[in-house]
């Protein structure tokens, strides 16, 4: 992860993400991971086509729903943003993050009493 965000790819971190992706084919943890990694790599649409499968088998996942809602805010898809930000809140109530991301959402989408609530 270290040389990821040092831009810096060495070592077979591909093939050992193969290699978790083959022992390991059902996990969603496995599929977070490498959604996370891609997602690092600016590789956006593919790690959005993983935080989707994630949440096919996990559909509570606060992490994959807050990418998914990251992805749409990046595409400035801003009601699709809050809606995946609004899920992951209602799921963990406390998660400071999904109210944050809900409020920016709202606020580029010019719904600025909704940002204040959020």
């Amino acid at each position: 992860i270290q040389g990821i965000e040092q831009g810096r790819l060495y070592g077979s971190i591909f093939s050992d993400l193969g290699v978790l992706r083959s022992v390991l084919p059902e996990s969603a943890a496995v599929r977070q991971l490498i959604g996370d990694f891609h997602r690092r790599l600016g590789q956006w649409e593919y790690a959005r086509a993983i935080y989707r499968q994630v949440l096919e088998t996990e559909g509570g996942n606060v992490d994959a729903l807050l990418s998914l809602g990251s992805y749409y805010f990046l595409k400035g898809e801003f009601a699709t943003a809050g809606q995946y930000f609004q899920r992951a809140a209602a799921i963990d109530p406390p998660a400071a993050a999904a109210y944050y991301n809900l409020s920016l959402a709202h606020s580029e989408a010019y719904q600025f009493e909704e940002s204040r609530q959020a």
